[in-house]
């Protein structure tokens, strides 16, 4: 129950805007967390969020693919 409300409204509410590729390494371990539990709709907005964060900082597109994998 890692990804409860609670877990999820820490990232949306800017506490990792400082340090965004923590940001996005977590957005990604927890997306994970909700896909293995099979609770894929919940885990795709965080997917996005760190997508977003990560190609922001990457000019290299494969580079960011290999960051997504786990």
């Amino acid at each position: 129950k890692l990804a409860k409300k609670g877990t999820i409204s820490k990232f949306q509410s800017g506490r990792f805007k400082d340090d965004p590729e923590i940001e996005a390494e977590l957005l990604s371990i927890v997306a994970q967390i909700l896909r293995n539990n099979g609770r894929v709709n919940a885990a795709e907005p965080l997917v996005v969020r760190a997508l977003e964060i990560k190609r922001k900082r990457n000019t290299d597109e494969s580079k960011l693919a290999r960051s997504m994998e786990h």
